[in-house]
């Protein structure tokens, strides 16, 4: 298992989100905690 896998094969076979480089993980990270939420 790799320790740092990259975030865009946790998407979900979707398309990769665009953002400006700052904080980039962490609006990452938010995105992808409101998608589960919604989900849910």
């Amino acid at each position: 298992a790799k320790q740092n896998p990259d975030p865009s094969s946790n998407m979900e076979s979707r398309p990769p989100v665009t953002l400006p480089n700052t904080n980039n993980k962490n609006v990452l990270l938010d995105i992808i905690l409101i998608d589960r939420t919604r989900r849910q």
